[in-house]
């Protein structure tokens, strides 16, 4: 890939460390090799030391062209206390929450033959990720994939500012506003990651 000529806004990789984590390395440096190292978020290397961690994924999400959400086979898996999305205070629950409520598109990833959990099996929060088109990255198709993957991700980011956005976050605000004429709540981010318990 070469490397683009024009700026883009940034794509936040959202992944399990013990799920697919070498796949998220893999996605950032192709990533990397288009738009450039800065244009990437994965949280090992691109948050400052001394940065307060919660701020910083919060501000990358909100400033990000979209969110690209790895999902494995462990992605939905059991906790210490139940599954881990159930959690209010999980990372990649709140990176996803932000994400919607901010209105950034997200990009459900599909890794290894990982399925899209039920709706009924995800808190009320996400559950209009089930309703987005998938994309696939498989261990031996890998190449091919991360080409189609990545053609996605540019369209994302080449559309008008607010265009783009619109058209692919219009289901998630209504959601988010029936929620908040509910009085739903979100759960705030934690204060430190190590207070959310394991990515």
């Amino acid at each position: 890939m070469a490397h683009s000529a024009n700026p883009t806004r940034p794509v936040f990789i959202s992944y399990r460390r013990r799920d697919t984590a070498n796949v998220a390395g893999r996605l950032a440096d192709r990533i990397a090799l288009e738009h450039g190292e800065d244009r990437v978020f994965l949280d090992v290397d691109s948050t400052r030391v001394g940065a307060d961690v919660a701020a910083e994924v919060r501000r990358r999400i909100r400033a990000s062209g979209v969110l690209v959400m790895l999902i494995g086979c462990e992605w939905h898996g059991p906790g210490v206390t139940g599954a881990r999305l159930d959690d209010p205070e999980d990372v990649v629950r709140i990176e996803i929450e932000e994400a919607l409520r901010c209105g950034v598109p997200v990009v459900p990833v599909l890794v290894d033959g990982a399925a899209m959990p039920p709706a009924s099996a995800l808190p009320r929060s996400i559950r209009a990720i089930t309703r987005l088109s998938a994309a696939r990255l498989r261990y031996d198709m890998f190449r091919h994939d991360v080409v189609l993957l990545g053609e996605t991700v540019r369209r994302i980011l080449d559309a008008p500012a607010g265009a783009g956005r619109a058209r692919a976050t219009s289901r998630v605000r209504r959601v988010w506003s029936r929620r908040r004429r509910r009085g739903a709540r979100t759960a705030p981010f934690p204060r430190h990651p190590a207070d959310a318990g394991p990515r």
